[in-house]
């Protein structure tokens, strides 16, 4: 694995933004466009301390829901021993994590550690965030590793099926650590699903 953190020593080495305006990174959150947020100096301490804690969650990986992971993902272990992983700061709300296509043509993992300090009111609470969203992002890369995503030549019904079923069966694994203990025909899960149907 490499863990790229460029953009987060450049904030902690007090450089402004402006000079990100040529990474590949912020023109990559939505196509066509240039997006990037200032961060304040005064969270420095705090991103460099998550950034930290993240760095050593990624070296030490263990998905939620091994036991899946190890059912569909067979080589789960390879596809991220090979990943890239870039830990930065100045991506805008909501862009916390992402997998995008770097300019060599190859998927990489984003976090922004700004946007993860949104959720809560100290570092160490981060941890069981980190833990979901490194599944989160882990299921994308392991799930086109394994089925690739359609081509340009496709139908918009084929890339629209294989978009619903690679956001959810994330969600689904970084839902909780453990969704086979998960009753999910509980009053409230069912009360928030006769809310959620479109009629």
């Amino acid at each position: 694995m490499i863990i790229n953190r460029d953009t987060i020593n450049d904030y902690l080495a007090g450089k402004n933004c402006s000079n990100w305006s040529n990474q590949w990174i912020f023109h990559s959150i939505v196509e066509n466009e240039y997006l990037i947020e200032n961060v304040s100096e005064d969270k420095k301490n705090l991103i460099n301390e998550a950034a930290n804690l993240l760095e050593n969650e990624l070296k030490n990986f263990q998905p939620y829901n091994r036991d899946i992971w190890d059912a569909i993902f067979n080589e789960w272990n390879k596809v991220i021993s090979e990943s890239t992983v870039y830990l930065v700061v100045g991506s805008p709300d909501p862009y916390d994590a992402m997998v995008r296509t770097s300019p060599c043509g190859k998927e990489v993992i984003i976090y922004d550690i700004n946007r993860m300090l949104d959720y809560v009111d100290s570092v160490e609470k981060l941890i069981p965030i980190i833990k979901s969203l490194l599944t989160h992002e882990y299921s994308h890369a392991c799930l086109h590793s394994d089925y690739p995503a359609p081509d340009g030549k496709s139908s918009f019904i084929s890339k629209l099926q294989y978009i619903c079923f690679d956001e959810g069966f994330a969600h689904f694994l970084s839902f909780h650590e453990n969704v086979k203990k998960i009753d999910w025909l509980d009053n409230e899960k069912l009360q928030k699903r006769e809310m959620h149907i479109i009629f």
